[in-house]
């Protein structure tokens, strides 16, 4: 639902800014499912698995996964308040997209819907 919501606000060009704010917390939301995947299988010591995203590493401990995703929060936040009302769906609807698949992948690996 959120992917639309965005899509809609791309193609008409709406600035509206209940749709940005709505863009901005479905990718948050989104860094926060993929956020407690990924805490959950560092804690239960990846059995076989790995991440891969090259910045966390291979295995990374639940510090690391932490630290990683408040940052990656902090900066989506930070890059959607300074980009023009005009564009500012246009950050989250990437991290949406590139969250989705990492999510997806990660339901593969049995690590749970959000990591529960």
């Amino acid at each position: 639902m959120a992917k639309l919501i965005v899509l809609v606000a791309l193609a008409a060009g709406c600035a509206n800014i209940h749709v940005n704010r709505a863009a901005l917390v479905a990718s948050t939301l989104a860094l926060a499912c993929d956020a407690g995947q990924t805490m959950r299988a560092a804690r239960e010591g990846w059995k076989g698995q790995f991440e891969q995203n090259p910045v966390m590493g291979s295995h990374p401990d639940q510090a690391t996964v932490a630290g990683y995703f408040v940052g990656a929060i902090a900066i989506n936040s930070l890059v959607w308040l300074v980009t023009p009302d005009r564009h500012k769906s246009i950050v989250p609807a990437g991290v949406i997209g590139v969250q989705a698949a990492a999510i997806h992948g990660n339901l593969q690996r049995s690590l749970g819907m959000c990591g529960l």
